[in-house]
């Protein structure tokens, strides 16, 4: 008895027509390098000893994906969506702005100011506009 997974039918393979077959042989070996994996079964396995656990296991009794734990809040989404619309609105502010401020000349302190504004406002308004976006998507 292995991991208890005997059961007291037998699963038989029904191959129909020659597509069916070759899927068939493909979940076959898949199955089978699954149960090497699972059994940690050596390299030099007896194809009896495969066949007797597919043949003795329930895979109707399989575990079944379950969804665990919840997503974001709906709260959450939205800081989120801030978050993202301000770093991308502060890049694109950095690089106009940037460009805009050297092309009127500035320098120094008044580079700094005028690039911080621009990247400032740029951040404010996308992470609004991203916010309700995914405030509607909620």
């Amino acid at each position: 008895m292995l991991n208890g997974n005997y059961v007291h039918r037998n699963h038989s393979l029904h191959l129909g027509s020659r597509s069916e077959a070759t899927w068939q042989m493909f979940l076959l070996r898949k199955l089978r390098q699954d149960l090497i994996a699972t059994y940690q079964l050596p390299q030099n396995h007896s194809e009896d000893l495969l066949t007797e656990i597919y043949v003795n296991t329930d895979f109707s009794a399989m575990p079944v994906a379950v969804q665990r734990g919840a997503g974001p809040s709906c709260w959450d989404r939205v800081k989120m969506g801030f978050m993202l619309g301000c770093a991308v609105g502060m890049g694109s502010g950095a690089i106009f702005g940037g460009f805009s401020a050297l092309r009127y000349g500035l320098r120094g302190r008044e580079l700094l100011g005028t690039v911080g504004k621009a990247m400032m406002s740029g951040g404010g308004t996308f992470g609004l506009f991203m916010s309700i976006g995914s405030g509607i998507r909620c």
